[in-house]
């Protein structure tokens, strides 16, 4: 398991595709799973569909409770795909 915390750390939002995708093709070639976490629009943008399987996110409640929910879990997660981009969402703050 390979875990990368903050991965668009010191990356240019232009290579942001370019990193998943070597990420996703070392990972496969070397069958290791990863983790990543981020809070970059480029990266959540970066992501194709089928990734969004993979995708939690992890937000509070009001308690201050940790809540970790699927992406496409989201009641409207096709109504917000079809609105604007991951990213968009994120800062718009409407991944809750």
């Amino acid at each position: 398991v390979l875990v990368i915390e903050e991965v668009e750390n010191g990356l240019h939002p232009s290579q942001a595709a370019q990193l998943l995708q070597r990420l996703k093709v070392s990972a496969k070639e070397r069958r290791v799973r990863t983790l990543a976490t981020t809070h970059s629009p480029a990266i959540l943008d970066a992501l194709e569909g089928a990734d969004h399987e993979s995708v939690v996110v992890v937000s509070r409640d009001a308690s201050g409770w940790s809540r970790i929910t699927r992406l496409v879990d989201f009641p409207d997660y096709l109504i917000l795909m079809g609105r604007d981009s991951l990213g968009d969402n994120a800062i718009r703050d409407r991944l809750r």
